[in-house]
């Protein structure tokens, strides 16, 4: 799984110190379950690089039921349960849909139990256009901060949005020192 590149925006929204990490939004089109496995598996160690102690990651579909006719939530499913013995210092939910993950509440009030809902460190999005769309929102719509990265091969890759201004590339750099020193 992991000779696969993935990657991740590091993004940090204003007056939130905890950084939320989104894969894939920029490399990977239409990601097979494996590519899928691979970037989470690459999200969830920069999440411990960065020092977050047993990531929560959320595999984001348009409800948290597995349901054949929306084959996103099936893979979902399949991948939150490889996650249990390929990534158990993590906690992966999945199939999941974002009102639960941003909100405990609605987790709540959908009888939805998990330690990801309303407290994911990752998503990980079933396609580019999902992830360029959540990364897009929270940038342009929220004025978050995105620093991009491809990771999987030899060398950390930095790769941010043409539009993006010079904190979100300064931020993909400094990722990339501690990817590249971490080895």
């Amino acid at each position: 799984v992991m000779a696969r590149c993935g990657h991740v925006f590091h993004i940090t929204a204003p007056g939130h110190d905890r950084p939320l990490l989104l894969t894939d939004a920029a490399l990977n089109v239409d990601p097979s379950i494996e590519t899928r496995q691979a970037c989470l598996t690459h999200a969830v160690r920069l999440a411990e690089l960065l020092g977050i102690d047993r990531p929560r990651a959320a595999l984001l579909a348009p409800t948290e039921d597995p349901i054949p006719s929306v084959q996103n939530t099936m893979e979902s499913a399949a991948i939150a349960t490889w996650a249990r013995d390929h990534l158990p210092d993590a906690d992966v939910a999945g199939p999941i849909a974002m009102d639960l993950i941003l909100s405990k509440e609605a987790a709540r009030i959908k009888g939805y139990d998990s330690p990801v809902a309303g407290d994911a460190d990752i998503i990980v999005t079933p396609n580019i256009t999902t992830g360029n769309a959540v990364f897009k929102l929270m940038v342009l719509g929220m004025g978050c901060c995105a620093g991009g990265i491809v990771l999987g091969a030899k060398v950390p890759i930095l790769l941010t949005s043409r539009s993006q201004a010079a904190p979100a590339r300064l931020a993909s750099a400094a990722l990339g020192v501690l990817v590249a020193e971490a080895g």
